[in-house]
């Protein structure tokens, strides 16, 4: 990441100006849509990758600031709908959320579904953690949508980042948009012609819609454009789209994303061609495991790694002379029927010994350690939840996050110790 800090300084920005950002700012943007509980913990790391790369970019004399797109306009409330909880035995607890039938943009959502769910569930299975006055204190307000509400999650774990949500930012895109709108038939061929349709979707109209409070209803081609010209604030921008309304409508230095975002940007230049704006420098966020003090000393115990929670195959105890010597004492006392009673409570005593000879090097099972940091086989900022992390480790999480992926290479693994 430090050398790609070199690589910005004289890297020139998309030109857009609009949002929140400051005059004469450049930014680096992530984003995410919001879901319960803020989403998977890697929303906190990506926030965390950009937040980092800014400051360095201003401390090199570049006046830079973090930008969290809040990807409200997403309808997908499949990925919104649930927190997944990991516990230290390494099983896995989903809380899930009502939002409501159709297919309206969470933006239209109100935000406090699951909610108390969530710090219930937290409260049972986590324990009183640090942060819990933390997410307290950030309960969903009555009437608060998905977007206002992550937005204000965010802002209140990173002080210095700016928001925004892509609804905001409709009318000062619309421009490059229509660019787009008029040349599409060249760009959904191109498009089609290097199989992105099935990524995609059909592409035989830009992916715009009118966005809804009941849903969103795709427009075809000719109907969009007339949209945009006479009322932008009503048409929504599909995945394909959202990056150049991105690029047209804000100063953007470089994009932190995760490697599913890295592959379909990857199918965007003629959309970019045809907008007439640059494409964003690309940069792999860092991935994260967190790493508690319970963690660290059980892998000490079990000589696990950190990283993977893979630990090596124990090898048996060897087996103590007394007990040897308690076996001979059992075999001589087997031939005599007189003694049955000394030998069955005998017999009793050693097995219970045994078992006490076997005590485990920690008491957290050597198999949930690598439940800990790989749950369902994935990295663990994929699958736990960011109300979570920071219930357990506190606001101050973030900036630990911030200084510690701050040393860090672009796309590496960050073991995040206390």
């Amino acid at each position: 990441m430090i050398g790609s800090v070199a690589d910005l300084l004289h890297r020139p920005d998309s030109g857009g100006a609009g949002g929140p950002v400051p005059p004469g700012w450049s930014v680096i943007v992530t984003g995410q849509q919001p879901a319960l509980g803020g989403g998977p913990l890697y929303t906190l790391v990506k926030t965390a990758h950009a937040v980092a790369l800014a400051r360095q970019v201003t401390a090199a004399g570049r006046p830079c600031r973090a930008i969290h797109w809040v990807a409200s306009e997403d309808h997908d409330t499949g990925e919104a709908n649930h927190a997944d909880l990991v516990g230290r035995d390494g099983r896995l607890r989903r809380i899930s959320a009502d939002l409501g039938p159709g297919r309206a943009a969470l933006r239209h959502r109100p935000a406090l579904a699951g909610w108390s769910d969530l710090l219930q569930a937290l409260e049972q299975h986590c324990g009183p953690g640090p942060g819990r006055s933390f997410l307290e204190g950030l309960t969903p307000r009555a009437g608060e949508s998905w977007g206002t509400w992550q937005s204000r999650f965010l802002q209140a774990c990173f002080p210095d980042l700016l928001v925004v949500e892509p609804h905001h930012l409709r009318q000062a895109g619309a421009a490059a948009l229509q660019r787009v709108v008029e040349r599409w038939n060249d760009v959904g061929t191109d498009l089609r012609n290097q199989g992105w349709e099935s990524f995609f979707g059909a592409l035989a109209a830009p992916p715009l819609f009118e966005d809804l409070p009941t849903g969103r209803l795709a427009l075809d081609g000719a109907t969009a454009l007339a949209r945009l010209r006479s009322a932008p604030d009503q048409i929504s921008t599909g995945a394909g789209l959202r990056p150049v309304l991105q690029q047209a409508t804000l100063p953007v230095l470089a994009s932190v994303v995760g490697p599913g975002e890295a592959a379909y940007h990857g199918a965007l230049a003629p959309i970019f061609a045809a907008a007439g704006i640059h494409a964003p420098h690309l940069i792999p966020r860092c991935q994260a495991t967190l790493a508690p003090s319970w963690y660290l000393r059980a892998c000490s115990a079990w000589a696990a790694d950190p990283a993977t929670g893979q630990a090596p195959e124990p090898t048996p105890a060897e087996r103590p002379r007394s007990m040897a010597l308690l076996d001979e004492l059992l075999a001589e006392l087997a031939p005599h029927p007189h003694l049955a009673g000394h030998h069955r409570r005998l017999a009793t005593l050693g097995q219970r010994l045994e078992r006490r000879l076997q005590v485990r090097p920690h008491p957290v099972p050597r198999g949930a350690l690598r439940h800990w940091a790989k749950p369902r086989d994935l990295p663990q900022d994929r699958v736990m939840s960011c109300a979570q992390a920071l219930w357990e480790w506190g606001p101050g999480l973030t900036e630990l996050l911030v200084s510690q992926i701050r040393q860090a290479e672009a796309g590496v693994s960050v073991l995040i110790r206390p």
